[in-house]
């Protein structure tokens, strides 16, 4: 709780205009899917509005996603910076609010990581992808509201569809979690190894020890690597299963959307493609 809350102390301004940078693109996105099905039944003679009325709210998105752009480049990295600022600096004086004794009982290669590789996993992996993951659930909010107005029951059949890759998420994920903190875990031994052999270079030299600690260094290099491709390996599971899942969805709710239509349940083409590109939104 307090390392997490570290990243945003002092620092709610700019993440609060990253967030309305996040609304802007998750509006957009949104009024262009709506954008999309008036143009398609325009051309069918079906649309409410004009084509005048269709591209003034088309140029009003495009500057809405312009500002976006502006805000995204005035605060977001400035967000990071100074998120990832904090938090070292907060575990930097933790460490040194460590006792002699305490201090000793750890492995300095443990310090040495969690102001290095652990950090940088925390920026690649936390935050970096919060703006997304809000902008994400924005979408997904105006999404079902979409679908929802624009049919109730088709959007059921949509969410049911949908629960399939959320079951390969509950799957894989864990799995994933778990192959990330075993790459953290040997990195640190591996970080205390290099440290070892380097601040004892002239005693290694000395005994002429030089093969043990190769030996050594190769062993923790060799899990190193072994636990970096058991991750990649995780990754390109969750990668593949979601995609995999997701075609499976959209296809499915096409096929759904496009019977709908054909059987003259108030589906037109517009609904059945906003249906698809909507969907997008819902499985992100």
């Amino acid at each position: 709780g307090q390392f997490k809350h570290t990243l945003f102390h002092k620092n709610h301004f700019n993440l609060f205009m990253t967030l309305v940078a996040s609304v802007s693109c998750s509006a957009v996105a949104i009024a262009g899917s709506w954008i999309l099905k008036e143009v398609m039944e325009l051309v069918a003679g079906d649309s409410r509005f004009g084509l005048t009325t269709l591209l003034t709210v088309t140029v009003f998105c495009f500057l809405l996603l312009l500002l976006g752009g502006v805000i995204d480049y005035c605060f977001l990295s400035r967000f990071r910076a100074k998120a990832m600022k904090q938090y070292r600096a907060f575990v930097f004086d933790k460490i040194l609010q460590k006792g002699i004794q305490a201090f000793s009982r750890e492995n300095t290669s443990l310090y040495i990581s969690a102001l290095s590789n652990d950090v940088n996993i925390i920026e690649q992996e936390y935050l970096t992808p919060l703006q997304t993951n809000i902008e994400a659930g924005l979408s997904f909010v105006g999404a079902l509201a979409l679908m929802l107005w624009y049919s109730p029951m088709l959007t059921l059949i949509s969410i049911g569809f949908s629960l399939l890759p959320i079951v390969f998420s509950m799957i894989f994920g864990n799995k994933a979690a778990m192959a990330e903190k075993n790459v953290s875990d040997r990195k640190e031994s591996y970080t205390g190894v290099q440290k070892d052999a380097l601040t004892g270079f002239k005693v290694i030299k000395s005994f002429k020890a030089e093969k043990s600690i190769s030996n050594l260094h190769e062993q923790k290099n060799e899990d190193v690597a072994d636990a970096s491709n058991k991750r990649f390996k995780a990754s390109v599971l969750v990668s593949y299963s979601s995609s995999l899942s997701s075609a499976v969805v959209q296809f499915g709710v096409f096929f759904v959307a496009a019977a709908f239509a054909l059987s003259g349940k108030g589906v037109t083409v517009g609904t059945v493609l906003v249906f698809v590109q909507l969907l997008n939104y819902l499985l992100r």
